[in-house]
């Protein structure tokens, strides 16, 4: 993950171009541009800690379209990170692990349809996590779940996404926890589940 280092001057708008894509930001304090080969920019405002909007997880592999963002030795658990939710899916497995449980972390390019290599993967586990900010109902979890059972491939699928009900403004991030998307509830669940599939497959 490449270093912030916080500018000395500002700007009082700028538009920023990463990959072809055309940013606006109306009024910060200041920009700071990425480092060469990074795709994110960050946006601080005056008297706040800088907190970049874009973070940068660095791949171990590639499979099919998706990067993997970590592989332990014997998973047992596959996370499917959707959006900007690879950290908190890279948060998430850290717990997991921690209860002794083999974790990987795929983010794939795009989520729809769902990427060709996948089920393979899904195949060499016993319990798969998907994480989206999205509505549950017809959502990445949906997608892969319907693209498994297609294939015939009976590993379980938990989706983690947002309830299909109206969700009230607020803080991004507490909202998420309030919604159930927090790293704690999330590997708590997949700890359990992943645990339940294996002890029945054993019996």
């Amino acid at each position: 993950m490449s270093e912030l280092v916080q500018p000395e001057g500002f700007r009082p708008f700028a538009i920023v171009t990463q990959g072809g894509l055309r940013i606006e930001v109306p009024h910060p304090e200041f920009v700071q541009f990425p480092p060469e080969g990074a795709s994110y920019v960050a946006v601080y405002r005056a008297g706040r800690p800088p907190v970049p909007k874009f973070i940068e997880l660095d791949a171990i592999d590639r499979v099919g379209g998706m990067d993997v963002l970590r592989r332990d030795e014997h998973a047992d658990v596959l996370i499917v990170s959707v959006g900007a939710l690879a950290p908190l899916a890279m948060e998430v497995a850290e717990r997991v692990a921690a209860q002794g449980v083999g974790v990987t972390v795929v983010d794939p390019r795009w989520v729809l349809p769902v990427d060709d290599g996948l089920p393979a993967l899904a195949a060499a586990h016993s319990h798969i996590v998907t994480i989206e900010d999205n509505g549950r109902v017809g959502g990445v979890g949906d997608a892969v779940a319907r693209e498994l059972r297609t294939r015939r491939i009976d590993t379980t699928v938990q989706t983690v996404a947002l309830p299909q009900e109206f969700v009230p403004t607020g803080k991004r991030d507490v909202l998420l926890r309030e919604l159930g998307l927090s790293a704690q509830e999330i590997a708590r669940s997949a700890v359990e589940a992943s645990t339940h599939r294996m002890v029945v497959l054993d019996d």
